[in-house]
């Protein structure tokens, strides 16, 4: 396994050429653009916003870009109101956390936790969800680019 952050230059070569290899690469999250390519010198090339065919996603070429944007724009929305909940449940689930903590109530603990991880799941989810419709804008949005 490896992982190579946003922007970090990577490269995956076989160690042991005596050895059969099967490689299998995922990119995740699969958002556009999904690599960054780079010149011989080692600067950075535009971001290519091309339509993977391999992610097997079919795009509906039926509905106008322009309710790409908005709907991208609505979905932004959501996701910035839900990081902002979230925000807050964290904090107050905190509190209730470190309390628990300190008086030993494990169960407590626990369920303050468990209250944490749902609302980051939410925002997640959310954030999947812009992601998706990000990838249905994208390449639409770059029909014209060379």
């Amino acid at each position: 396994m490896c992982i190579a952050r946003v922007d970090e230059i990577h490269q995956v070569r076989n160690l042991l050429p005596d050895k059969p290899t099967v490689m299998y690469l995922s990119v995740t999250p699969h958002v556009h653009p999904t690599h960054t390519g780079r010149n011989e010198d080692d600067s950075k090339q535009p971001p290519r916003f091309t339509p993977n065919q391999s992610y097997h996603v079919e795009q509906d070429f039926n509905v106008p870009i322009e309710g790409l944007i908005d709907d991208h724009v609505a979905a932004a929305n959501v996701v910035a109101e839900v990081a902002q909940a979230t925000a807050q449940t964290q904090a107050d689930l905190a509190a209730k956390m470190k309390q628990a903590l300190t008086d030993g109530d494990n169960q407590a603990a626990i369920a303050a936790r468990n209250g944490m991880w749902d609302a980051i799941y939410t925002l997640h989810k959310r954030l999947y969800d812009l992601d998706n419709i990000w990838n249905e804008l994208a390449p639409r949005a770059a029909e014209n680019q060379a």
